[in-house]
């Protein structure tokens, strides 16, 4: 079994085990015509691609952005939030191994947005799956990990629209086969 089919059906068991785990609804049928304009409060977010995610909220070394910040306040001042940031993206699978400085600008992000009893900002932060390479994927999740301020990262995304690998000659060997029964 290859290291992408194996990464593959380990984040699909994670996923069916968090399902599983979940409580039944009492309901499983929604009503939208209850009230239409509800949104929860935590259904902000962004996706950012890697490199961009840095630029656009600004690393410590070289100052922050005000106007980013900015926006995250006006967008949690009345109960909104917290926001939910990824990244990754079509970059993902392209990323190589980071370093303290790749995740920094998250980590300063996360503390500053932390105040006036806020939770602010997690995040969902991608490792290449397409290199088909396990010790790089592990070790971009070990460094975020290590990084990271305690509870800021939500989760990890193991590559990015993997289902897509097949039609992308350089994300798995020509001769990969995968048979679903």
């Amino acid at each position: 079994m290859s290291r992408i089919l194996k990464f593959t059906v380990l984040g699909w068991l994670l996923v069916g085990t968090a399902v599983l785990a979940a409580p039944p609804s009492s309901n499983p049928i929604q009503s939208f015509t209850a009230n239409p304009s509800t949104i929860t409060a935590g259904f902000l977010g962004f996706s950012h691609e890697w490199g961009q995610a840095q630029l656009l909220m600004g690393d410590p070394s070289i100052g922050i952005n005000p106007i980013y910040r900015q926006l995250l306040d006006k967008l949690t001042a009345y109960g909104g939030g917290p926001i939910s940031i990824r990244v990754g993206g079509n970059t993902t699978d392209s990323t190589a191994l980071p370093d303290a400085s790749t995740v920094s600008p998250f980590a300063a992000l996360f503390k500053d947005q932390r105040h006036d009893h806020k939770e602010g900002v997690f995040f969902y932060l991608g490792v290449n799956l397409g290199s088909d390479s396990v010790a790089l994927a592990t070790s971009q999740a070990q460094v975020s990990v290590q990084n990271m301020p305690k509870g800021s990262i939500r989760a990890i995304e193991i590559g990015n629209e993997p289902d897509f690998y097949p039609t992308v000659s350089h994300h798995r060997p020509s001769a990969f086969l995968l048979t679903l029964k």
